[in-house]
């Protein structure tokens, strides 16, 4: 399921009032949750990977399937690995999913950021995914891995939460799929991030909504500038 919204805006052109279409981007439904601020508003960005076509080699750039970026374009290079009887690097359905792609290497997402000096910037991380083979006895599934480089330093992330989806239902690989959040706060904002998600599972979503925060005093300024504006125009 997808959500597809188109919004008219009223757009004011040489004094004169005329109707704009504002597109907006779909967007994951459940079990992804929204962030905790509005997306499509100044300081945010939002890109969705769903993995629907296939991959072209195991080293392959994906484009985001939905995105919303004024930065400019993300990208995610995918290092897949062969898997299964046929040494897939995708797959078409798999456990029950659509758009499947066996990591046991990485994929890597690029993400182009407001080159501003806001103070600090949160990044929503969220995907479903599965281990592509069952735990030892006793044992946990093994987890994936969550970086994030920041002018050449590498910092991990620990989930904000793992709610388990149901069986995969395929013979050699994990029993669950898992959706999984990760929730970060970076000081400063960066000009740009790569998020990095690896380990040896089958990734089917990878969905990454950022905020950029600036400082109060430039909230407070620019919201006294546009009291000022307004009030000038109501005075004239």
């Amino acid at each position: 399921m997808k959500r597809l919204f188109a919004v008219t805006a009223l757009v004011l052109l040489t004094g004169q009032m005329s109707l704009a279409a504002i597109y907006i981007p779909p967007t994951p439904t459940s079990p992804f949750v929204d962030p905790a601020w509005e997306r499509f508003t100044e300081g945010t960005t939002f890109q969705w990977w769903t993995f629907g076509t296939p991959l072209v080699s195991s080293m392959s750039t994906v484009l985001p399937d939905y995105y919303h970026n004024p930065n400019g374009t993300p990208s995610a290079l995918v290092l897949a690995s062969q898997y299964g009887v046929n040494n897939d690097i995708w797959f078409d359905e798999w456990g029950g999913h659509f758009g499947v792609v066996p990591l046991s290497g990485s994929v890597i997402a690029d993400i182009p950021n407001y080159e501003t000096d806001n103070p600090y910037k949160d990044i929503l991380i969220q995907f479903i995914w599965a281990a592509d083979e069952p735990a030892d006895p006793g044992e946990e599934e093994e987890t994936p891995c969550v970086t994030v480089e920041i002018d050449g330093v590498y910092y991990t992330v620990d989930p904000a939460s793992d709610l388990l989806l149901g069986l995969t239902g395929e013979p050699g690989a994990g029993v669950y799929w898992h959706f999984s959040t990760y929730l970060l706060e970076v000081e400063p904002n960066p000009y740009e991030e790569k998020i990095t998600v690896s380990g040896n599972i089958l990734i089917d979503e990878l969905a990454i909504d950022t905020i950029c925060f600036p400082e109060p005093t430039t909230i407070v300024l620019l919201t006294a500038g546009s009291a000022g504006l307004l009030l000038r125009r109501w005075r004239k």
